[in-house]
């Protein structure tokens, strides 16, 4: 039967997966470790999902303001404004996706303000 190696067992050359490394960074301590459940899933679900209707509301609201030039009649003369926050909230909701993705450990902490943008 053939011996199993584990990820902490591995021999390597490189000096970023020596056996401190890989005993503090890529196995998680037992104590560390949190359960989820299924209501607080839920829960932060829907209060993220509210956050993200709220947005989308005002903006639909803040981009169909009427502008001078829709005088006329039907769909053809109508004009969409994209509000000035528009970019701001869009290169916001990009630098904290970079952030999260860098150190995943902040997605709980942007998750909201992610919603807004």
């Amino acid at each position: 039967m053939a011996q199993t190696i584990t990820p902490t067992r591995r021999r390597s050359g490189n000096p970023a997966l020596n056996e401190r490394f890989v005993d503090s960074e890529l196995v998680g301590a037992p104590a560390a470790a949190r359960t989820m459940s299924v209501g607080g899933i839920t829960a932060r679900t829907l209060l993220l999902l509210a956050v993200v209707v709220a947005g989308g509301a005002w903006g639909w609201a803040s981009a169909t303001t009427p502008v001078g030039s829709d005088v006329g009649q039907g769909f053809a003369d109508s004009t969409v404004t994209i509000p000035g926050g528009f970019w701001l909230a869009s290169f916001a909701a990009l630098g904290l996706s970079i952030a999260v993705i860098a150190v995943p450990g902040r997605a709980a902490l942007f998750a909201l303000l992610y919603a807004v943008c």
